[in-house]
């Protein structure tokens, strides 16, 4: 079991592409309409990868959330030729392009509701970022979940 299961803030990190939400299809069955979820599986192998960090119980009270999506850069980021491991100088640090953050944000909170909070109401703060990766084979999601106390809410 992990450490830090007891204490008041738990951080992991979930290698791969980070993946978006997709959205929700409906689809019509004989006299009914389903409603069918394409991130179900992504929602799932995200948990997998980050059920050994959950607390004993879901926490109650108001959290804080820090998010670091890494997305692996594009290969028009790098020079040419025999100097094509390096960055270009014009290499932008943030990504601005797809996918969305709040996608993102939306698929890493419905994999943990339940799991980490007992609902995604209860985060109060989320700090994110979406940055590139200095090294291209490391892309990864980084997440730091804070219990928060009254003393601690910002004002």
């Amino acid at each position: 079991m992990s450490e830090q299961r007891y204490f008041r803030e738990i951080k992991f990190t979930v290698y791969g592409n980070p993946k978006a939400q997709k959205r929700h299809r409906m689809a019509r069955r004989a006299k009914y309409v389903a409603q069918i979820d394409d991130s179900k599986e992504d929602k799932g192998n995200l948990l997998a990868q980050v059920i050994q960090y959950k607390p004993i119980a879901p926490w109650t009270g108001p959290i804080m959330l820090n998010i670091s999506w890494v997305i692996a850069r594009p290969k028009s980021h790098f020079r040419t030729g025999k100097h094509a491991d390096e960055l270009r100088a014009d290499a932008p640090v943030f990504c601005h392009k797809k996918p969305d953050i709040d996608n993102l944000e939306k698929l890493l909170l419905d994999a943990l509701n339940g799991v980490f909070w007992l609902d995604d109401g209860q985060i109060a703060v989320v700090r994110k970022e979406k940055v590139y990766d200095p090294l291209p084979e490391r892309p990864r999601t980084v997440v730091t979940v804070q219990r928060m106390t009254a003393e601690e809410a910002p004002r």
